[in-house]
């Protein structure tokens, strides 16, 4: 999965083909998810890993998700270096039949 988050004049692109992190449910029907991905330049430099942390609320049917995200960058050994991007997040489920 790649994802491209605009943060500032800094465009910073998340390549994980897996995301390292954890969820809890928060009732009703919200959820509080922590993820760690390797964070990297349009170019391929790297820059830290990213903290996403993400509080998101799914409708009655859970076809669609809204909620907010916060993402940080910290070094290698766990410094915190900067505050990246914070924003809302809307989502739908992608029907099995769609091309």
């Amino acid at each position: 999965m790649t994802k491209s988050y605009a943060a500032g004049v800094v465009d910073i692109l998340i390549r994980t083909t897996t995301r390292r992190g954890t969820w809890d449910q928060a009732p009703p029907q919200t959820f509080k998810l922590n993820h760690r991905v390797w964070l990297y330049t349009p170019d391929g430099t790297f820059l830290g890993v990213g903290h996403l942390h993400e509080t998101l609320t799914l409708s009655d049917r859970g076809n669609t998700q809204n909620g907010s995200f916060t993402l940080d960058l910290y070094d290698l050994s766990g410094n915190k270096l900067a505050e990246l991007a914070a924003g809302t997040v809307k989502g739908e489920r992608i029907s099995v039949s769609e091309p």
